[in-house]
């Protein structure tokens, strides 16, 4: 039996609600799958297509949330010294600090590897806008 103190239960109260969220997520990303399993052409590991597919569904789902400012050009031949290591605990909270644009594209070409075209067809941005954002995230996290 688990004792709780009165007063101390936000969390429980919203974790119905919560874990029904997560399921109804789950069911949408798999009936997605599911209804593009036919563009699956075997080129590539069926779990790579599986994440191509999540992660694009999760950008348009939060591309109206993000404002990028457009901008034509930017300075971004400036070489950012991480220095000889750099701490991954520091780094992923540095990473969530970030301004949501910034941190999307960080994320998008430093740790899933997206090319900056790439990145501005799936965000509808310039290229020029994705390569001047992730200059400033890394300025920002550095």
């Amino acid at each position: 039996m688990i004792a709780i103190k009165r007063g101390c239960t936000p969390l429980l109260t919203a974790l119905p609600e919560i874990l029904r969220m997560q399921t109804m997520y789950y069911r949408k990303v798999f009936l997605l799958i599911f209804r593009k399993l036919h563009t699956f052409k075997g080129e590539a590991k069926l779990s790579s297509w599986i994440h191509t597919i999540i992660v694009r569904a999760a950008i348009r789902k939060i591309k109206d949330k993000i404002y990028f400012e457009d901008i034509e050009s930017a300075n971004t031949s400036t070489i950012i010294d991480w220095g000889a290591s750099i701490d991954t605990d520091y780094l992923e909270k540095a990473i969530s600090n970030l301004p949501e644009g910034y941190r999307t594209i960080f994320t998008l070409y430093e740790i899933e590897g997206f090319k900056h075209r790439e990145i501005a067809e799936l965000i509808d941005i310039s290229e020029s806008t994705s390569k001047s954002q992730l200059f400033k995230a890394k300025k920002n996290v550095a």
